[in-house]
Parts: C-alpha cells; structure tokens; sequence
C-alpha cells in the first residue's frame, strides 16, 4: 500500500474516497429522518472526487448505498439521499473536469481513460 501510495498511481486516493464516501452513506442513512446536511455533502463529494481520481468506478458507493435502502427499507433513507439532485451533483462536480479535458484531447479522454 506504501508502494502504490509513492508511485503516483490513482489507487490510494480512489480507495480514500470510496471510503469516505461509504462511511458518509452509512451516517447519512444510519439514522434518515435525523440526517445532516454533511454527510449528504460529503458523500457526493467524495463521490465526484473518487470520480475524477479513477472515473466511474467512484460511483460504486452509490450503488451500495441504493443496495442497502432497497434492501432494508429504512423510513426516510430515499428522501435522505436525494437520489436525483445528489448524483447530478457528482457528476456536475467532476464534469467541471471532464468536459475542459474532453474538448481539449479532442476526444482522446474516452479512448485512453475509459
């Protein structure tokens, strides 16, 4: 982990942020009719920032936290993530990077990085 951490490589920032990410998930739904503004601000933020660090493998969090609601039902947890306003946030965050990339390699971003 050292090693890969010297390297440069996007594994350990992309590990930070799956993290954060799913420890942000599980406070924001532990407990949805008290959820804090926070954690949902951490979580998609994490989200978009594992994102840029790695693409879409960032999103994995948000598949388990919809995992965990469609498979425990808590009250409340769906109006808690905000699943629509949430995700477009993520996405807007790290389409900021995206987008400038995109039109500078002329495309070159989705055959190399994707």
């Amino acid at each position: 982990m050292l090693a890969a951490g010297r390297l440069g490589m996007t594994d350990m920032p992309v590990v930070f942020f799956t993290t954060l990410a799913t420890w942000a998930g599980w406070e924001l739904l532990r407990k949805p009719s008290e959820a804090k503004w926070r954690w949902w601000w951490i979580f998609y933020g994490a989200l978009a920032a594992g994102m840029l660090a790695k693409g879409p493998v960032g999103l994995l969090p948000l598949f388990a936290a919809g995992i965990f609601v469609v498979w425990t039902r808590p009250p409340g947890a769906l109006a808690a993530l905000r699943p629509v306003r949430g995700p477009l946030l993520a996405i807007g965050l790290a389409g900021c990077w995206y987008v400038p990339v995109f039109m500078a390699s002329e495309g070159g971003l989705f055959s190399d990085f994707f």
